[in-house]
């Protein structure tokens, strides 16, 4: 069974929380998700990654979310046919499960929102739960409990200030974050 942990956070709230990670043990991150070609977007910092922290998406769903494993493994991809024809190719932590995914979300400053991010683990191996453990201990070390949340700062201030907080911008206000 999986773990999680939800949170809200400005671009600079993550980087400050991602920076700290990064600081105690080296780890590779790759775009997760469904994709056309059969190659892998790594980065060896989240930090080069021009938008972390700000979701691209209205949606959680429809946001960048990170593959994240030890610097020295191996990632897997997944093949998988169209009925159409072709194939996509699937990056996530069910062919990875020493892995973790980091869906950050983030930001959406013209709307005064937030969209929630994430953090699951991919299984209950040991280096799973190891990088489990290492991002919701540094969660809690730069973010304030807030229900079954965690609050960046900067979120926290603009949660105050009247934003939105929400898996998705499309469903009612009634189920934002309050």
């Amino acid at each position: 069974m999986s773990k999680q942990t939800f949170f809200y956070a400005t671009s600079n709230d993550v980087k400050a929380y991602i920076q700290d990670i990064e600081a105690c043990i080296p780890l590779k991150y790759f775009l997760a998700g469904l994709k056309e070609k059969n190659s892998l977007a790594e980065y060896d910092s989240l930090l080069k990654y021009s938008n972390l922290g700000k979701a691209i998406n209205t949606s959680k769903f429809h946001c960048d979310r990170f593959l994240v494993v030890h610097k020295d493994s191996k990632v897997l991809i997944e093949e998988i046919a169209q009925a159409k024809g072709g194939f996509k190719y699937e990056v996530s932590g069910v062919l990875n499960p020493d892995s973790i995914i980091f869906w950050p979300a983030g930001e959406i400053v013209e709307k005064n929102a937030i969209i929630e991010g994430i953090i699951v683990s991919s299984s209950n191996s040991d280096k799973s739960i190891e990088l489990y453990n290492l991002f919701v201990k540094k969660i809690k070390k730069h973010f304030v409990k807030h229900g079954i949340h965690y609050l960046g700062v900067e979120a926290g201030d603009l949660l105050k200030k009247g934003w939105r907080f929400a898996e998705s911008l499309e469903r009612p206000e009634a189920y934002d974050l309050r």
